[in-house]
């Protein structure tokens, strides 16, 4: 690309970090904007990210990318004259972009009707789902950063703190403008949830000239805070549709706003009587996280369990089968507790033996030395003990059972430590029973807090399709007939009402399974019975296809809990290897235990019984190992019996050497010497090893045998020969 040459240079506006100038092209006029500081690498990075990201967006309602300038030296080559820009590095970076002749969202004149609201909201609401579509987050919307030009188009600008991704984690900075932050930035998460906050908040001062919450919304701070003044109460006879949009969009709860800035779009269209099914944002149909519908007894309990911590129960159990909505139940507890002043930590199941450093690490304790786990509870507790504390450790069925033991070991010492702290347990218990995870006495009545989820009621399934669909997505008939299918499985539910969203007519049935992406693949045996066999699998399969490489205990678990053997054998063994490389050795047996009893000729049987054999190698447990190696050679003896047997008496001699059986293992490292090397050159590698571990005993032995001769001379040699304890010989 060839960079026109900038005319005219005047400075318009200045950043924290960086200036914006105005200058003329022969393409029209554009923007500049170039950082005013030696900035350290770490800002440089970010200006460069904003370029980055800018360049690759083409949208009517997004500011676009012309030209980037390593530094001034560059863009001084492309200009008439860069007087305005003295005081600016040599070394400073930038980019020119689109000129906006426009004024900020709330410095509009005048003012507008609802219905002109309406629209760049949903202009402003297409924009982000643009952005959200392609996995990046703006990060910093503000009404300084929505801009409304001449013919009442709006432009999202400046996307300095813009980036791809969720963020999650402790450690992760605040982001945005504090008017305009939401409550979960300040815990460390910040989704397309906290996007459309922002853009609540921006349009709220807008349209009212008041900010919608005065103080930051800390979670120290959360506790009382009642919801703004809605529009309508502000302005009287202002449109309901926009006040009760907007409403939503600053809900405290992210689980509580709309979903996505797509059915966001969806509602605006709905209000300007346009037609819902066309335009992009139904390209991607998306399963929307509702207000929790049916479960309201529940959360009550939950509620009133919260309010007086005293009187409830330390340990409390979240369990229900596949699909009934307990991570969504679990998340709306987290909110509940955060609002209530509670301190909120959870433990993942994917964190696996790292879990105990990452909880360190989100209440801010130095890790204990070693993992020293008794330090590591003193140290933790004295954080949960400061106010109240819910630790939720989610996805218990996923452990293994003896990191489950270890964690309830840690339970009881935080338990001991801190009072105010409750522990919330959830788990699939299709998986697990519940007398696996308690301790003897834990289970008797009153000692625990119990939440059983199971199907919800025919209208609670209904309702919760209707504010899914919002509005005529689908007739009533079809979401009656999704009713039935699912059995009151939400998930399942939600499930077939995106095939139904992404299918149009019989022909795009058959093809519902290439196109879903399968958020929760165990369920596909049951959601929409009426799509053939081989569509489900087809779809389960391609979704499994679609994990990183990262993610293969993943696939294994899916495919074994929709029971697809085939392709449980068929990943089988790469997810060994990776809780192998993992240490995750109990679980490596765990697994290996299920999958050695399939019959699948696409399981590798060798791989099976060496990953068994390696894993109770390092775990001590010799008897087993030996076994497991005995099995592989009964598997692999058929491909090349001398060289199988090479190696298996080679790793035979091995774990006899681990258990000191040193009679043992010389016999099994001689017999892995039998073959020819010159007939069988792949059995050498092992007989060389074997040869090794030979020479190397040979060498301990005589090492005794001296040690034996300097002990034994003096009066040691006499009590010797009289006991009879060594012959002669060896002495001479």
């Amino acid at each position: 690309m060839t960079a026109p040459r900038f005319r005219a240079i005047r400075e318009v506006g200045e950043g924290a970090w960086g200036k914006v100038y105005f200058a003329e092209t022969a393409e029209g006029p554009r923007a500049l904007k170039f950082l005013k500081l030696k900035a350290g690498e770490a800002v440089r990075r970010r200006f460069e990210e904003e370029a980055r990201i800018l360049a690759r967006l083409s949208h009517p309602n997004l500011v676009k990318i012309h030209d980037f300038f390593p530094n001034l030296e560059e863009f001084a080559r492309l200009c008439d004259s860069s007087a305005a820009l003295r005081g600016l590095p040599r070394e400073a970076c930038g980019f020119g972009m689109d000129w906006i002749e426009g004024v900020p969202l709330d410095r509009i004149p005048g003012r507008l009707d609802a219905a002109a609201w309406v629209d760049l909201l949903a202009q402003a609401a297409a924009g982000l789902h643009y952005l959200h579509f392609r996995n990046i987050l703006h990060g910093d919307l503000k009404p300084e950063n929505l801009l409304r030009d001449a013919e009442g188009r709006l432009k999202i600008l400046d996307f300095g703190l813009s980036w791809e991704g969720e963020r999650r984690g402790a450690e992760k900075a605040v982001v945005g403008s504090l008017p305009y932050t939401p409550p979960e930035a300040y815990m460390g998460d910040f989704g397309p949830s906290g996007d459309l906050f922002a853009l609540g908040a921006s349009f709220y001062r807008a349209i009212s000239g008041r900010f919608p919450y005065e103080k930051p919304l800390t979670p120290l701070g959360l506790a009382g805070v009642a919801p703004p003044p809605a529009l309508l109460e502000i302005i009287p006879g202002f449109s309901e549709p926009l006040s009760q949009a907007v409403a939503r969009l600053l809900e405290l709860s992210p689980l509580r706003r709309p979903p996505s800035a797509a059915l966001l779009l969806k509602y605006l269209r709905r209000q300007a009587g346009e037609d819902l099914l066309g335009g992009e944002a139904e390209e991607d149909f998306e399963i929307p996280k509702l207000p929790l519908i049916g479960r309201e007894p529940d959360m009550e309990r939950a509620r009133a369990a919260l309010r007086e911590p005293a009187a409830a129960p330390r340990l409390w159990l979240l369990r229900g089968p596949t699909g009934v909505g307990r991570s969504r139940f679990l998340e709306e507890w987290r909110w509940e507790a955060v609002f209530r002043g509670y301190r909120f930590v959870e433990i993942p199941a994917g964190e696996g033996e790292a879990w105990l450093s990452r909880l360190q690490r989100d209440l801010g304790v130095v890790s204990a030395e070693d993992g020293d786990w008794v330090v590591a509870a003193e140290r933790c507790a004295r954080v949960l003990r400061e106010r109240p504390s819910l630790l939720a450790c989610s996805d218990l069925h996923r452990w293994p059972s003896a990191r489950r033991a270890r964690l309830k070991v840690f339970w009881s010492l935080l338990l001991a430590e801190a009072p105010g702290l409750r522990i919330l347990a959830e788990f699939n218990d299709e998986w697990i029973s519940e007398t696996e995870l308690l301790s003897v006495g834990e289970g008797e009545p009153g000692a625990v807090l119990r939440w059983v989820l199971g199907d919800l009621p025919a209208e609670a399934t209904l309702n919760l399709l209707r504010q899914a669909s919002l509005g005529p997505l689908a007739p009533e008939a079809a979401l009656q007939g999704l009713v039935k299918q699912s059995g009151g499985r939400p998930m399942l539910a939600l499930e077939g009402l995106r095939a139904l969203a992404l299918s149009r007519g019989e022909a795009g049935r058959q093809q519902v399974g290439d196109r879903l992406s399968l958020a929760h693949p165990s369920l596909a045996e049951d959601y929409l019975v009426s799509l053939p066999e081989s569509v489900r699998r087809q779809a389960h399969r391609l979704w499994l296809d679609r994990l990183p490489e990262e993610r293969a205990i993943s696939r294994l678990h899916h495919a074994w809990a929709l029971g697809d053997r085939a392709t449980a054998a068929a990943r089988g063994i790469a997810a060994l290897r990776g809780l192998e490389a993992r240490g995750e050795l109990e679980a490596l047996l765990e697994w290996a235990g299920r999958l050695k009893d399939l019959k699948d000729p696409a399981l590798d049987r060798r791989w099976l019984h060496v990953l068994r054999a390696v894993a109770n190698y390092r775990l001590g447990r010799h008897a087993a190992a030996r076994a497991a190696y005995r099995d592989w050679f009964e598997a692999a003896r058929a491909s090349g019996p001398e060289v199988a047997e090479a190696r298996y008496r080679f790793y035979l001699g091995l774990v006899f050497s681990a258990e000191g059986k040193g009679e043992e293992a010389e016999r099994e490292l001689k017999r892995a010497l039998r073959a020819d090397p010159n007939q069988f050159p792949e059995a050498a590698v092992y007989q060389a090893r074997a040869r090794n571990l030979l020479a190397a005993r040979a060498v301990q032995l005589v090492l005794f045998g001296a040690l034996a001769i300097t002990w034994l001379s003096g009066a040691g040699l006499e009590l010797a020969r009289r006991k009879g304890a060594i012959p002669v010989s060896v002495i001479v």
